[in-house]
């Protein structure tokens, strides 16, 4: 009978072993466009999930350590702290050079005042890195605030 089912004795290449029928699933994986449709699902996922990682040179992309904006220096300073989960971190921080002052023509307590300053810290997106802070530098600077960046976890 043409529309009987197929047992593993009538079908030697049936993809299913040990005699058992075949399920919807087993019978679908077999079919090209459903194997494709699995591979960009799962492709998706691990983009979405898990993704690439930015690559960019710290040394060239994220611009000179030292530089002048508006009359004014400003420094670059590139650190790494440790999360909850032990990862490192890579940040940097944009602000203004500090100005040495002798200690007896400083008011008391200016070299504190001098290092606290707001700051914007920048978070990037899903796949990016720190190098998405820069388009906002300027404008940050220029309002007299730091500019903190950091690469996530598993990102830059």
């Amino acid at each position: 009978d043409a529309d009987a089912p197929t047992t593993q004795d009538d079908d030697d290449d049936d993809a299913n072993t040990g005699g058992s029928w075949p399920t919807p699933l087993g019978v679908l994986s077999s079919y090209e466009p459903v194997r494709a449709a699995r591979e960009a699902y799962e492709t998706l996922v691990s983009m979405i999930i898990r993704p690439p990682r930015a690559d960019y040179d710290e040394t060239e992309d994220l611009g000179p350590r030292r530089f002048e904006y508006e009359g004014r220096a400003y420094r670059r300073r590139d650190y790494v702290v440790r999360n909850a989960r032990g990862l490192r971190l890579r940040c940097s921080r944009w602000s203004p050079e500090l100005r040495i002052q002798s200690s007896a023509s400083a008011p008391a307590g200016a070299a504190h005042r001098r290092r606290r300053r707001p700051a914007v810290v920048y978070v990037h997106g899903n796949a990016s890195c720190r190098l998405e802070a820069l388009p906002i530098l300027s404008l940050c600077l220029a309002l007299g605030l730091d500019v903190v960046a950091f690469d996530a976890a598993g990102s830059g």
